[in-house]
C-alpha cells in the first residue's frame, strides 16, 4: 500500500496514524478548526487508514460532532456511548438524517422559538434546518424569501413532499386558505406585492446580507421594507442565514429577541491552489490574457473527470470562455463525452440549430447565468449535478446560493461585471462553493487572482439601524420606531397627500419621483381627462408604451446603473415585439450585426449568432420580463391614484405587465412558467386545460389528463412537464 501523509504523518502505517491521532488532541486544545481539518483529511483517506487506529479515529470524529460522518460507518464499531450521543444528534422530524454537532444546536434553538441570525460556511447545511422547521409543523404560516427565481425553484423542488401539510404559494395570485398551513416561496419584491398576505408566524431569509446598503445591492430597499413588514407588523419569528457575516447592526438581536451565531465549523475543507502566486510573471506580464486563458484550460483537462465551476465576470464572458475552452480542447486532442441531451433538440427548435452552446453542452460543457431561460438555466444544474456536465462556467449566480456538486471551483476573473472588483466577502462565498457537505470531504479553490485584501463583514440592517435609510424605507417604518434624528423628515413624508400616500409608500420605488410623475399626470389629465397615451387597458399601443417606456427610463434608472447598450427607443421596440417567436428577433438582430460586419472583421458569423442571440435573451430577462414589468406596475399605480382623485376614468395596464413578465403564457399557466416548464410547452397544451381553471388546479390537471404524454411535444418538454409533477 502507497503511503498516504497528512501533516507529515503516514496514516497507512499504524505507529504514524497513531502519533497523528496524539497530535490531533494535542491541536484541539487551543485549535478546534485546525483539528477538525485533520479529521476531514483523516475522512478522505479512510480506505488507506490503518485498520488499527480506526475505532480511535472513530472516538475523533465522535469528539469533533461530525455525527453525519459517523452514521454512515459501520455502527457496529462504535462503543455504547458513541451511539447514545449520535442518537441524540438524529433529526427530531426528518428521517434519517443525522445532524452535526452545530446543526444540532441551533435545531434546538429554532424549534424553541428563538430567533437566530446565523453566518456559517457554504458547506455548513444551514438549509437543513429549514427543512427541519416545515417538517415539525411547528408554524401556521411560514415566508421564506430568496434573492432569486432559481434559488426559490431549487427551495420549492426540496419542499415539494411538505405539499401534503402546506399548500406552497410561489406566486402573488395564489389563492391563500386561511384554515390551512401555508409556505410562501418568495422574492421580497412579491412579499411587497402580495395583497392580503395573512398573518406570517415565521419568516426564513436567505442570503440575509443583501439587506445591508453598503452592498450595493438595487434591491435592498424592498428587502428592508418587506423584514420590516414581517417583523414589525407580522411580529414574525424568524431565521436569517448567510455565509461568512462579522456582525450585524448593534441593537438588533437585543431588539427582536434574537441571537446572533456565528461559526467556521465545517464538514467540508477548502483547498486553496494559488495559481497567481505561482504563476504571477506569466499573469501579469506582456501577453497575460492568452497565458491565464491556456492557464485555466490546461488546469479543466487535468480535473475533467471531476465537477468545476468557472467563475466569470458576465454572461457574454462565461459564454466565450466556455467556447474557448471547447476549441482549445477539440486542438489538445480532448475527448469529450457526447452527452445528446434533450434540451439540445429544445435550442435547435426554439433558438437556433447554428448556436454553439448545443456544442458544448454536447461535449459536458455548461453556462449558467442569470440571461438564459428559467427552465434552460435550472436544467444545465440538473445535468452538473447527476454528472452529465463536469465543467460549468457561471456568474455570480454561483454567489447567490445555487447549490451545486462542485468538487473544484475555479476563481478566474477578479471583477462582477466589467468595473467592480470582488471583495473579500464575494471571495470568500465562491470559494464556499468548492465541495459540497456528504459528497465531499474536501473541495478545491483555484485562484487565477490576488486574494482580496481580508476585511471584518459588518451587515447594517436601515430598517433599523437607520444609518443608511432613504425615504422609500423611512416611510415604510411604524411611528414609534422612527429614531428622533429622521421625525422631520417622516413628518414631511406624512405630509403627501392622503389620495395618493398609500400608493406612493407600497411602490417601494424614488418617493421623489413617484411625486414628479403624479404632479405630470394630474396636469395631463385636468387638461385632458381622456388623455389616451395615459389611460389605456389589455395591449397599449405602440405609442401608449412609449410613453411608460420613457417615464420609466427618466424616473426609474438608478445613478451609475449600467442600460447600455439599450435605449428607450430600441426598448420600446423590443417590447411591443416581444410577442414575436424569440427566434424571429434573434434572427432580426444577427442580420444586423452581420450589416455591420465590416466594423468588427475579427468577428465570425458564429460570433455575431452567439452575441445576438445573448443580447436579445439579457433584454428579455432583465428588461422585457422584470424591469418594463415593474415600471408598468408602478406607472399604473400612479394613473389608477391620480384619475381615481379626479373622479374620471382609470386604465389598467396590469394584464400587459403580467403577460411580459409571464413570457406571454396566460395568468391562470403562467405557474407553470414559474415552475421551469418552458412556455412554448405551456402553448402546445393549454387548449386542453379548462379555460378560467385555478392555478392551484393546473398541475392536477396536466396529471389527471396525461398532457404531459401529448404527440407535440419534446421529448425535453415532457421531461419538464414530468419533473414538475413528481
Amino acid at each position: 500500500m502507497e503511503p498516504k501523509n497528512i501533516y507529515g504523518y503516514d496514516v497507512t502505517d499504524f505507529n504514524s496514524s497513531f502519533l497523528l491521532l496524539k497530535e490531533f488532541g494535542r491541536i484541539r486544545e487551543t485549535d478546534e478548526l485546525k483539528a477538525n481539518e485533520i479529521v476531514i483529511e483523516v475522512l478522505d483517506a479512510w480506505e488507506v487508514v490503518s485498520e488499527s487506529t480506526k475505532e480511535i479515529w472513530l472516538d475523533a470524529i465522535d469528539s469533533v460532532g461530525f455525527y453525519p460522518y459517523l452514521y454512515r460507518e459501520d455502527t457496529e464499531k462504535l462503543d455504547t456511548s458513541t451511539m447514545i450521543r449520535m442518537n441524540y444528534h438524529s433529526s427530531d422530524y426528518l428521517t434519517n438524517i443525522m445532524l452535526h454537532r452545530e446543526q444540532k444546536a441551533l435545531s434546538e434553538l429554532l424549534l424553541t422559538g428563538k430567533n437566530l441570525v446565523v453566518s456559517a460556511p457554504t458547506s455548513f447545511g444551514k438549509s437543513l434546518l429549514i427543512e427541519e422547521i416545515i417538517a415539525s409543523v411547528r408554524y401556521k404560516n411560514i415566508v421564506i424569501i430568496q434573492p432569486t427565481l432559481a434559488l426559490l425553484n431549487e427551495t420549492r423542488k426540496k419542499l415539494q413532499k411538505y405539499a401534503v401539510v402546506y399548500n406552497i404559494i410561489i406566486k402573488t395570485t395564489q389563492k391563500v386558505s386561511p384554515d390551512e398551513n401555508n409556505l410562501f416561496l418568495l422574492t421580497a419584491e412579491r412579499v411587497m406585492e402580495y395583497y392580503k398576505l395573512p398573518k406570517i408566524d415565521f419568516v426564513v431569509l436567505d442570503e440575509f446580507y443583501k439587506i445591508s446598503a453598503k452592498r450595493d445591492d438595487e434591491r435592498a430597499d424592498v428587502l428592508n421594507n418587506a423584514i420590516n413588514l414581517l417583523l414589525n407588523t407580522h411580529k414574525s419569528s424568524f431565521y436569517f442565514l448567510g455565509p461568512n457575516i462579522s456582525g450585524i447592526s448593534d441593537g438588533f438581536a437585543e431588539e427582536y429577541n434574537a441571537i446572533f451565531y456565528k461559526t467556521d465549523y465545517s464538514l467540508v475543507k477548502n483547498e486553496s491552489i494559488d495559481l497567481y502566486e505561482q504563476h504571477e510573471i506569466g499573469l501579469t506580464k506582456s501577453g497575460k490574457t492568452k497565458y491565464k486563458n491556456e492557464l485555466l484550460f490546461r488546469t479543466l483537462i487535468e480535473n475533467i473527470n471531476q465537477q468545476n465551476i468557472v467563475y466569470c465576470s458576465s454572461p457574454d464572458r462565461a459564454t466565450k470562455l466556455a467556447y474557448e475552452f471547447y476549441e482549445y480542447g477539440i486542438q489538445s486532442g480532448v475527448k469529450f463525452n457526447n452527452t445528446d441531451l434533450p434540451v439540445i433538440e429544445w435550442i435547435n427548435e426554439n433558438i437556433s440549430r447554428k448556436w454553439f452552446f448545443t456544442k458544448l453542452i454536447n461535449a459536458g460543457i455548461g453556462v449558467h447565468n442569470g440571461i438564459l431561460p428559467k427552465h434552460v438555466n435550472n436544467s444545465v444544474i440538473d445535468y452538473f449535478n447527476s454528472g452529465e456536465i463536469s465543467i460549468l462556467f457561471c456568474t455570480s449566480t454561483i454567489i447567490e446560493g445555487v447549490n451545486t456538486t462542485a468538487k473544484n471551483v475555479l476563481w478566474f476573473d477578479s471583477t462582477k461585471g466589467s468595473q467592480h472588483q470582488i471583495d473579500y466577502f464575494d471571495f470568500s462565498n465562491i470559494k464556499g462553493r468548492a465541495g459540497r457537505l456528504m459528497q465531499h470531504y474536501k473541495g478545491n479553490f483555484y485562484m487565477f487572482n490576488k486574494q482580496p485584501p481580508k476585511n471584518e463583514v459588518m451587515i447594517d440592517i436601515p430598517f433599523y439601524d437607520q444609518e443608511n435609510m432613504n425615504d422609500e424605507i423611512l416611510i415604510n417604518i411604524p411611528t414609534d420606531k422612527v429614531k428622533q434624528k429622521h421625525v422631520e423628515r417622516y413628518l414631511e413624508l406624512q405630509n403627501i397627500p392622503e389620495a395618493y400616500y398609500e400608493t406612493v409608500r407600497k411602490n417601494g420605488v424614488s418617493i421623489k419621483n413617484q411625486l414628479e410623475i403624479i404632479s405630470l399626470f394630474e396636469k395631463l389629465l385636468i387638461k385632458n381627462p381622456e388623455n389616451k397615451c395615459l389611460i389605456w387597458n389589455g395591449y397599449p399601443t405602440y405609442d401608449q408604451l412609449k410613453v411608460v417606456i420613457n417615464l420609466g427610463w427618466e424616473y426609474f434608472i438608478k445613478e451609475g446603473e449600467t442600460t447600455k447598450p439599450m435605449n428607450p427607443n430600441w426598448l420600446t421596440y423590443l417590447t411591443f415585439n416581444s410577442n414575436k417567436p424569440l427566434n424571429k428577433l434573434i434572427n432580426e438582430r444577427y442580420q444586423k450585426l452581420l450589416e455591420d460586419k465590416s466594423k468588427n472583421t475579427k468577428k465570425t458569423d458564429e460570433d455575431f449568432l452567439n452575441e445576438a442571440i445573448l443580447m436579445i435573451y439579457k433584454v428579455q430577462r432583465h428588461w422585457i420580463q422584470y424591469k418594463v414589468p415593474k415600471w408598468l406596475d408602478t406607472i399604473n399605480s400612479l394613473q389608477i391614484a391620480v384619475t381615481q382623485k379626479l373622479n374620471i376614468a382609470s386604465g389598467d395596464y396590469s394584464f400587459y405587465s403580467s403577460m411580459l413578465e409571464n413570457d406571454f403564457i396566460k395568468n391562470e399557466y403562467s405557474i407553470l412558467v414559474e415552475m421551469g416548464v418552458p412556455s412554448t410547452a405551456i402553448e402546445k397544451i393549454q387548449n386542453n386545460i379548462p379555460k378560467n381553471i385555478g392555478e392551484d388546479d393546473v398541475i392536477r390537471f396536466i396529471r389527471d389528463n396525461s398532457l404531459y404524454a401529448n404527440d407535440n411535444l419534446l421529448e425535453y418538454e415532457k421531461q419538464k412537464l414530468l419533473e414538475l409533477l413528481n
